[in-house]
Order: C-alpha cells, then structure tokens, then sequence
C-alpha cells in the first residue's frame, strides 16, 4: 500500500503533477512575510470533508473569538506572521474548549522555523508554520493536518470545516499586491474598506491569516454578497472592522494561498496540559 506521506502517491497521479512544480519552484524564502509552498505530501483533507454533514447555519457561522474581549495581544516580530497566525489558530481552539484564556508561545513557534530556514527579514511559508508547530506542539498537540486540494477548495467545504466542531479554522493567507485601478495597494485599500482585493501589479509581499467565520449576507464593495470572515495576527483594524478582523469575497476565495486545517487532541490531552496564565 502506498503512504499518502510518501512521494510516490502524488508521483502516480498526473492530476497532481502541477503541484510538484508549484513546490520545487517556490523554494526561496518570501521577500516579506508569508508565502505559499504547498507540498504534495500533505495529507487530502477529503478524508475529513467527505462524508461529513454538520449543521450549517443558513447565513452566517456563529464562531466568535473568544480572546477578542479577554485576551491582551501580543506584540508580533517582524515578518513572523506564520508563527503568529498557527498560533492563534491554537488558541482559538483551546480557549473555546476551556472557556479561559489558553496561549501559546508564538515567539517560540518563530524559533522553532527559523531552524528550519525562517528569516526575520524575509518571512517563511504557511505550510512550514503547519508542521513545525505539529512536530513542537508547545503541550497542546493536534493529532494531523490536512492541505484542503484544489477538488475540495470550495465554499460548501470551508463551511463544511468551520462548523465542524469546537474552534474550528482555516490557516491560509494573502498577498499584498498594488491595484492599477485604483491607485493603490490592496493593504492600503484594506485599511480603508475592510476587505481584501487581489491585486494585478508589482508583488509587495504576503501575510498569514486565519479564515474564522462566513456571512452570506454580507455586502461587498463591488455589489457582490456573501464573505468569509478574516482574522490576522497583527491585529490591525481594518475599515469599521473590530481589530485584526476582515473580509474576503466568496468570489476570491481562490486568490488566497493553500488552506490548511488540523485536529485539535483536545479531548486526548486534557490531563497533561500546561497551565493557563
């Protein structure tokens, strides 16, 4: 039987031959930020998605951050947006469980990938953040994670996911990009609206995030409805927005890097965990 881990899976699968390019060719380091490097040995979220039938809510999810009332921020190091948002993306998990602030050591999510290559002055990749912190779980392990494939990229599945269980995620992220039309970068127009646009100039670098929510009724600067509810680590407010809270279109989900999800063992390590501040 061939492991999905191995290099062999994807090798016999033509479909999946584009992703080894998108890996091979990606392998310097961002110039600022976060940047995508999906690997073809990450494990198909299709293991997870198919079959599963949770109770989606009509129009919007119900996941609210739990620290945004109770949690002080840390102050995030340059460009180490990838350590940041995993690490929020435990937090959120754990802290729902608990009902009381849980943290994690974010800075030493960053040294665990600096070993590994993460620069200060460049940044890192999202799917390196995945597994550094899978293999330093800092107390709370998960048990897997998963790359959601292009075949499972979809609205439905990403609803799917985040109405899943307790706490639920999606790590991805965007890049920042100058927008001919408008005379300005997307960061900046961000700042301004509260939802992120993909840009068709000069490429200004990348930022890790979280996907946490979706309101199908929500209105969008070009007309369009419906938006997935964004949380990034820098904790910026964006437009009217609560701090570090965004949005993106349902019609450019595709613009965001790679998603990755996780299993959470929250229930397996109750009894060894490290105490909450």
């Amino acid at each position: 039987m061939i492991k999905k881990t191995s290099w062999l899976a994807p090798i016999l699968t033509p479909s999946r031959w584009g992703e080894f390019y998108t890996y091979f060719v990606s392998w310097r380091l961002p110039r600022d930020g976060a940047s995508d490097r999906p690997d073809p040995r990450d494990l198909d979220a299709k293991v997870w998605l198919k079959g599963t039938s949770p109770r989606i809510p009509k129009k919007k999810s119900n996941l609210e951050i739990p620290f945004q009332k109770q949690w002080k921020p840390q102050k995030q190091s340059r460009n180490s947006c990838t350590a940041y948002s995993k690490g929020f993306a435990v937090e959120i998990a754990n802290t729902t469980e608990e009902g009381s602030p849980v943290y994690i050591d974010k800075e030493l999510q960053w040294k665990h990938q600096e070993k590994t290559g993460a620069s200060r002055d460049s940044g890192d990749f999202i799917q390196n953040a995945e597994k550094q912190f899978h293999d330093n779980p800092q107390g709370f392990p998960q048990t897997e994670y998963r790359r959601i494939r292009a075949r499972e990229d979809n609205i439905e599945n990403i609803k799917k996911w985040l109405c899943m269980g307790i706490g639920r995620t999606i790590r991805t992220g965007i890049s920042w990009q100058w927008v001919i039309n408008k005379r300005m970068s997307n960061s900046t127009y961000m700042k301004k609206t509260g939802f992120f646009i993909p840009g068709d100039g000069q490429n200004l670098g990348g930022h890790a995030t979280l996907i946490v929510g979706f309101d199908d009724d929500k209105e969008c600067p070009d007309g369009s409805k419906g938006a997935l509810k964004m949380f990034e680590p820098e904790l910026e407010t964006w437009g009217d927005n609560p701090p570090g809270v965004f949005w993106v279109s349902y019609k450019h989900i595709n613009n965001l890097f790679s998603k990755y999800i996780s299993r959470d063992a929250i229930n397996k390590t109750l009894n060894n965990r490290p105490k909450t501040k």
